[in-house]
């Protein structure tokens, strides 16, 4: 299969670049993709695309264009060499650029398909009737399409046996401006796949995911920015490979966002004694106070319950709102749950919105990053402290 081909190729550059020269090769279960075996270690290997442009669920319309444009060639290829006595050649195909404006009438899908196909009728007559050409002799010609605009065809004449009578393409495919990668999408393609780590990780020692631009296709002249930070979801190592330039780790975000040294501080008093649970809220509170003015009348009060204790253990939780612009506010909680955060259970606006509510579940920090995501940034597990902070909409 062509994709299992190319997803080798990829993987080939991979090991090369990481010095993984020596792993032994061969094909997953899909998933995974391959499996790697050196020096007493199994890797399971994922490969994925990713494209400019790419929308998350329906695509990328430059690749689109680009699959269109490799079957235009390969069958005008096919219909050339149909005849026994056809000179080998070699063909390349300027076609005319893709206008994407609201004022340029966009031809819709079966009329731009009965275009490229008279064009196809037209340019095989043209190579048909070729003049006569020695080896690496070189000849152009131009189809006009529809609109007027026309196809350029640039011939190479090849002597027998080359190996190259069947590489025809269209450059329009490799051509075009270079961009960056877009962290969600790239997210985005990280959390689909971890959905399958489950079938495989058990079977493996470590668990990575290649993510590759082709850097010979337009819809692939993609860069990995600075800084670029994801969510491994599972994954032991994240790639990101521009093919064929090279391949490079992709960093993974903290587990938390700039409160991580005070999470490391307030586990380590709690850890110490219950008791310093109030010192550590109280050393935030001054510092939020002394970074954004808070006044001292925004100070309430949660009440939490921990379900894990014998009986009713009740702890006095300070809740600031930070009042921030466009009437939205900033909620500080911690909480002693004293059990693991469970992401389903109610998150801070459920405790910090209603005054003094009963939580008989623990209870999960969390953050709103857009109108829908919710998103755990401070998770962790057995006795200790969930602090961070969430935006909320009164």
């Amino acid at each position: 299969m062509a994709s299992k081909r190319l997803e080798r190729v990829f993987l080939d550059l991979m090991l090369k670049n990481l010095g993984w020269q020596d792993a032994q090769v061969s094909e997953g279960d899909e998933p995974p993709d391959f499996w790697l075996d050196m020096a007493g270690r199994r890797v399971a290997v994922e490969i994925t695309r990713i494209y400019r442009r790419e929308h998350r669920t329906r695509g990328s319309p430059d690749a689109a264009q680009e699959s269109e444009y490799d079957r235009f060639a390969s069958n005008l290829a096919a219909s050339y060499y149909a005849e026994p006595d056809a000179r080998e050649i070699q063909v390349r195909i300027a076609m005319p650029s893709i206008i994407a404006s609201p004022v340029v009438r966009q031809l819709p899908r079966e009329e731009r398909k009965a275009d490229l196909e008279d064009v196809a009728t037209r340019a095989l007559a043209r190579l048909r009737h070729l003049p006569k050409l020695a080896a690496w002799g070189r000849h152009e010609f131009r189809v006009r399409q529809r609109d007027g605009r026309p196809a350029t065809l640039y011939v190479l004449a090849l002597p027998p046996e080359s190996g190259m009578e069947r590489q025809w393409s269209v450059m329009n495919a490799s051509i075009g401006w270079r961009g960056y990668v877009d962290v969600p999408l790239l997210q985005s393609k990280i959390d689909a796949k971890a959905m399958d780590l489950k079938k495989y990780k058990d079977r493996a020692g470590e668990a990575v995911l290649l993510v590759v631009a082709h850097g010979t296709r337009a819809s692939g002249f993609l860069e990995l920015g600075d800084g670029i930070t994801v969510n491994p979801r599972g994954f032991d190592a994240i790639y990101f490979q521009r093919y064929p330039q090279g391949t490079q780790a992709v960093s993974f975000a903290l587990p938390t966002s700039s409160n991580r040294g005070l999470e490391y501080f307030a586990q380590a008093a709690v850890r110490t004694h219950p008791v310093l649970l109030v010192v550590v809220v109280a050393i935030v509170a001054v510092i939020l106070v002394l970074v954004v003015g808070i006044g001292a009348d925004s100070l309430s009060h949660v009440d939490v319950t921990e379900p894990q204790a014998t009986g009713t253990v009740r702890e006095e939780v300070e809740c600031r709102a930070i009042p921030r612009q466009g009437g939205r506010s900033v909620i500080l909680v911690a909480v002693d749950d004293g059990s693991e955060i469970d992401r389903g259970g109610p998150n801070i606006v459920d405790v910090c919105s209603r005054g003094n509510p009963y939580v008989d579940q623990p209870v999960s920090a969390v953050a709103v990053r857009g109108d829908e995501d919710l998103e755990t940034i401070l998770p962790h597990k057995g006795a200790g402290i969930a602090l961070g902070t969430a935006e909320l909409g009164n």
